[in-house]
This record gives structure tokens, sequence and C-alpha cells, in this order.
């Protein structure tokens, strides 16, 4: 999947950067997965 500039800063405006992870800080599915919509479709972030 091709990701345009403003898609990408998105992404990562929804991710909080810590020495010991990387949280989602955006939507989340049923089960704790992060979710986030591109091009109008639900993708799991851990799949971006």
């Amino acid at each position: 999947m091709e990701l345009t500039p403003k898609q990408i800063a998105r992404f990562w405006a929804k991710v909080r950067k810590t020495k010991k992870c990387w949280e989602w800080t955006g939507g989340k599915l049923r089960g704790g997965y992060g979710s986030v919509s591109l091009n109008d479709r639900p993708f799991r972030a851990n799949r971006i």
C-alpha cells in the first residue's frame, strides 16, 4: 500500500514513543488492537 506524506503524519501522530514501547493512542478494536482508516478502509495499526 502506498501512503501519502499526510497519511504517514496522521498515523505517527497517534503513536506515543517511550523508551520501553510504542503506545498506540488512536482508536482500538476489540482485543486492544490499534485501528486506523486509510483511503476509507480500516486497518489494524500493527499492519501498517
